[in-house]
């Protein structure tokens, strides 16, 4: 498309007049800066230091355009390499080369690399391109801040629990808390998004983990056997209408096995016995469970990916360890993006999926609210407290 060709050309053009010229006026500085241009208003956000190693700068800032007042805006985002020159007694920073090493849009066409270095090229010996030391060594020092505390992250990883049969997870968030349902015997466990109801009197809860589909215990966290006939008055407390149908009758001999727990916890299931295919040189994938499971052979390692993070383990059972993505093995990025298992790629460091689901993550997201009347209706857990 012609248009996002225009603006990413425009873009890099008006970037170095906009982001680098050295100024005392702070209101000159403040952010985000516009520039007219004749299609629209281009847009560009304060830019953010990722790193510098000896004198090469690395940074990024978002970006939109506007073609008309009307006009939703346009986001995406850029990325920046520059050598520098830092001259400690006037406290600025001179910059000798400018690189755009890559622009992000939502949608849009290929760019033409050359053509747009050629453009910059030509007309960067005519800028005087500086910017504030002081500035600099607070956004670096931020960035470095922000990294410290990427590194801080608690990555031990969750409870991992395998079956090689039906199992169903039910999560309870923290030590089960009951509160009493109105106009009955009964109470309700409040933190967990399953309808599970207690008879106090017979210190027994029951469960309802699909439609028309009961279980019973004497803890909230289990053990669970398959209830065929719940009490009528306990099962008419929950709406079964909006329930998804189950694929089979559920009964005593094939119902999911319950696995209650207040800690984050993973369940990784496969129908019957692991059944493993290789996958790539060094790595073999279990075919029979919803969940990219790998084992690498060389390594004898099982694999796996759970909200975005890889753990590994000598067994199925456990215990399993947190895994770096750009510390993987190298068969790993050779995993085919067309296969089964290509959407894990996307976790791999290196590979084109990784860096572009970063890429993507830069893009400001937008949503549009409606500020007509809304009626709100508050219920509170007791008194209210503020």
């Amino acid at each position: 498309m012609n248009f996002f060709k225009n603006i990413k050309l425009c873009f890099y053009l008006v970037v170095i007049s906009l982001v680098f010229v050295a100024s005392s006026n702070a209101e000159e500085l403040s952010w985000p800066r516009e520039m007219q241009l004749e299609s629209g208003v281009l847009t560009i956000y304060q830019p953010q230091i990722d790193e510098m190693q000896n004198d090469i700068l690395s940074y990024r800032a978002a970006v939109s355009f506007k073609a008309g007042a009307s006009s939703e805006p346009v986001f995406g985002a850029a990325w920046f390499e520059s050598r520098v020159e830092i001259d400690r007694e006037e406290r600025m920073v001179h910059i000798v080369s400018l690189n755009v090493t890559d622009t992000r849009f939502p949608e849009g066409s290929e760019t033409v690399k050359a053509e747009f270095d050629l453009a910059i090229k030509e007309r960067l010996p005519g800028w005087e391109l500086e910017f504030s030391l002081d500035d600099l060594l607070t956004s670096l020092e931020a960035s470095e801040e922000a990294i410290a505390t990427a590194n801080d992250l608690n990555m031990d990883p969750p409870e991992i629990v395998y079956r090689d049969h039906p199992a169903l997870l039910i999560m309870i968030d923290g030590d089960p808390v009951s509160r009493e349902i109105e106009n009955s015997p009964y109470e309700a466990v409040i933190n967990t998004p399953y309808p599970l109801i207690v008879d106090p009197k017979k210190k027994t809860y029951y469960l309802n983990a699909g439609k028309d589909v009961w279980y019973q215990a004497q803890k909230a966290t289990g053990p669970y056997s398959y209830l065929a006939n719940p009490p009528s008055d306990i099962a008419g407390m929950v709406d079964q209408s909006e329930m998804e149908d189950s694929d089979e009758v559920v009964t005593a001999t094939n119902a999911p096995e319950i696995i209650a727990r207040t800690k984050p916890t993973e369940l990784i299931v496969t129908e019957g016995e692991a059944k493993f295919e290789p996958l790539v040189d060094d790595l073999l994938v279990i075919t029979n469970s919803a969940s990219d499971i790998f084992m690498h052979v060389s390594a004898q390692k099982y694999y796996i990916v759970l909200s975005g993070r890889w753990y590994n383990s000598s067994s199925m059972q456990g215990p399993w360890s947190f895994q770096k993505s750009d510390e993987l093995p190298a068969a790993f990025q050779e995993i085919p993006p067309d296969s089964d298992q290509g959407e894990s790629r996307v976790y791999v460091a290196g590979t084109d999926e990784a860096r572009e689901a970063v890429m993507d993550a830069q893009i400001p997201q937008t949503a549009a609210v409606s500020r007509g009347e809304v009626d709100i209706d508050v219920t509170y857990d007791g008194e209210p407290r503020f």
